[in-house]
Parts: C-alpha cells; structure tokens; sequence
C-alpha cells in the first residue's frame, strides 16, 4: 500500500478535451500551430520553472493572436477555458485521504494558472499540499523534479505512486525510483488501487 500519492492536475484532476490555444485559435481565425506553438515551445518555457513571468513576456503576442482587451482578460478566458474540474475524481481522493493516503498535487504550472487552480478552483483545500514545477524550478518531466520532492517528504520513493497522463513525466518518476500509473480513467484507477 502507497502511504503518498502524487497527482498529475491536467489530464487528472481537470479534464482538457482540447488546449485552450486550439480552442480559441479556431474562434479567431488563428493556426494553432503556426500562431501558437513558437509561444508556448519558447517563451513560455520559462515561465514554467519560474525563470520568467507570464505577464512581462505576453504583451508582444496578444496583437498577433487579434486580442485587444489586455493581458488580464485573456489569462482569464484562458484560465476559465481550461478549468473543467474533475469532481468524481477529487472524491476520491478525499476517500483515499480518509483512508490514511497522502495525495499531495504535483502539476507544471506557471505561477498564475498555478494560483488559480489553486484558489479559484479550490484544489489547494483538496490535497496534503502541491508540488508545481514553477517553485521548484524544474519541469516535471526531469527527474529532478521529483527528487526535490523526495527530500521535502522525507519518506521513501518505494511508499509514493505518481499518476499522470504522459509518460515522460512518468519515466522522470520512475528514474527517481518513484512507482508510476498511466491514467486514462477513473474506473481503471480505482481498479489499480484497490490491488495494489
């Protein structure tokens, strides 16, 4: 039985039938890939270990993606586009946590999505406490990242399951010794758990 469990947030705990850039790039007459990715693949980066603020490096691309109704605005119809919490799935956990399980977040945020799933979609007051790549300075898919999260747990790697929906996030865990489990649904997971 895994004393800890680390929980992926997008693709877990909140559902993402598409990312918010396909999304909106279709309703502006936008090409996701060409308009968005040389964002997201470079700038953006940064922001996610900490190493830039999303806001200081925005600006210049709002014109180009036809948004003129400043930066606050859109971070929040992106924010609020990609928020489908997973209600069954916080549930639970809660069971789990009752159980006498630790689950704990472990998500790559920048620090202000990071901030609204946080405390405006109230994951914060669901989990033993968040684990996200922009404090720790380091991407999830690095095994360091889950080293850092080793050392402030203070127990062994062989106690702890990581879940999350990409496998080298996953390979990253198991590089660290961490036990893994790909998540696809909920009703598989439920399944895994109650053998393992």
């Amino acid at each position: 039985m895994f004393k800890v469990i680390l929980v992926d947030a997008d693709g877990v705990v909140i559902k993402r039938r598409k990312y918010f850039s396909e999304i909106y790039a279709e309703q502006a007459g936008l090409d996701a890939k060409a308009d968005f990715l040389p964002f997201f693949q470079g700038e953006f980066r940064n922001t996610v270990v900490g190493m830039a603020d999303l806001k200081e490096i925005i600006g210049p691309w709002l014109e180009k993606w036809k948004w003129d109704e400043g930066i606050e605005a859109f971070l929040q119809l992106w924010f609020e586009t990609e928020s489908n919490v997973q209600n069954d799935v916080l549930d639970y956990l809660a069971q789990l946590r009752k159980s006498g399980i630790k689950c704990y977040l472990a998500s790559q945020q920048e620090h202000y999505r990071g901030e609204y799933i946080l405390n405006q979609l109230g994951l914060k007051a669901k989990f033993d406490g968040t684990f996200m790549t922009n404090d720790l300075g380091v991407r999830k898919d690095d095994s360091h990242f889950f080293e850092l999260i080793l050392v402030q747990l203070k127990i062994p790697a062989s106690e702890i399951l990581f879940v999350d929906d990409e496998q080298e996030n996953l390979d990253a865990a198991k590089a660290a010794g961490i036990s893994t489990y790909f998540y696809r649904d909920l009703g598989e997971f439920r399944k895994f758990m109650s053998v393992a």
